[in-house]
Parts: structure tokens; sequence; C-alpha cells
């Protein structure tokens, strides 16, 4: 996958999801990928019905708490993430765009990011 496919296929997407990525910023030492996990690994979850009403912020409000809660979202923002590259897959950190969050409808009883 070239420069200018990557970022039509993966860049593009994540930042219309409200996240972009930090170029070089992998932490040195961090294990490629993890190919399986036990139901001990699991932190969480929720579920809608399809029909709930304001279903995507829902989901994304149920996700940032998710993620604050269980320490996959640190203070920055910032998470690993495994994306595509070709054939193959890279780990990349990211960050979750500032305006992303201050755009979630409920979310007056957290703390600014």
């Amino acid at each position: 996958m070239g420069a200018q496919e990557r970022v039509r296929k993966v860049y593009r997407p994540l930042r219309r999801a409200g996240i972009e990525v930090i170029p070089h910023a992998v932490p040195s030492g961090v294990m490629p990928f993890v190919g399986g996990y036990g139901g001990e690994d699991m932190a969480g979850g929720f579920s809608h019905p399809y029909a709930t009403p304001r279903l995507v912020e829902r989901l994304n409000e149920d996700w940032y708490d998710l993620a604050v809660s269980s320490g996959f979202l640190d203070d920055r923002r910032e998470f690993l993430l495994q994306l595509p590259q070709g054939t193959r897959s890279h780990t990349a950190a990211v960050r979750r765009i500032a305006a992303w969050l201050a755009n979630r409808s409920a979310g007056a009883d957290r703390p600014a990011p």
C-alpha cells in the first residue's frame, strides 16, 4: 500500500472517526500483535439495540467511558492501534481528536480532556 492509498484507505477514515495517527510515536519495546485473549483480558463492555435513539453518540460515549475506566486511553488521549499496511499490519500510536471529545453530547459530568 503506497502513501497516497494509505491516506485514502486508513488515515482519512480514522480522522472522520475522531482519531489521528501520530507519526513515529510508538514506544520502543512494543509487542507487535497479540493474536488471542481470554475472558480475563476483557474489560467490561456495552451493547445497544440498532434502533436506539442517537445510537452513534451513545456508542461513542460508552466507548470513551470504557476506554478511560480501563486505562486504555491515557491522559493525552493516546493509545496504540493495529493498522493495515498492504498485506501486513503495523502498530501505530494514535490520538483521539480533542474536537471529537468536545462534541460528545453527554459529558458534563466528565473532566475535560
